[in-house]
């Protein structure tokens, strides 16, 4: 994934589980931590993502990610509208967000 790059739905397509509460999103992010990659030309996620999993994964209460932010700097008004889908409870039940998650390690999430 490229510098200031928005994740969207299409990253998830054919995903979906009815009983998923927490979602873990690892780009790969966190190896970069303390650099200027990882500082100040982060992934953030998109607008579109927050309704589409709510969508896919009706139960989701907590998405879990190795991104220092869901808003990308340099896509703001794309990451300010995202947290406010995501954390919004007028726009359905709320999705928390753990943000900046060191998920680096072998991954035993995946098996």
């Amino acid at each position: 994934m490229g510098n200031c790059q928005i994740i969207g739905p299409e990253l998830f397509s054919g995903l979906g589980n009815l009983a998923t509460d927490l979602l873990m999103i690892k780009t790969g992010n966190s190896i970069e931590g303390g650099t200027d990659r990882y500082t100040l030309t982060p992934l953030g996620l998109s607008a579109e993502l927050a309704p589409f999993l709510k969508m896919v994964f009706p139960k989701l209460r907590c998405i879990g990610m190795d991104l220092i932010s869901v808003l990308s700097y340099s896509k703001r008004e794309e990451g300010r509208k995202a947290h406010n889908i995501f954390l919004n409870p007028d726009k359905g039940e709320p999705i928390l967000l753990n943000e900046d998650m060191k998920l680096d390690m072998d991954d035993h999430f995946n098996k």
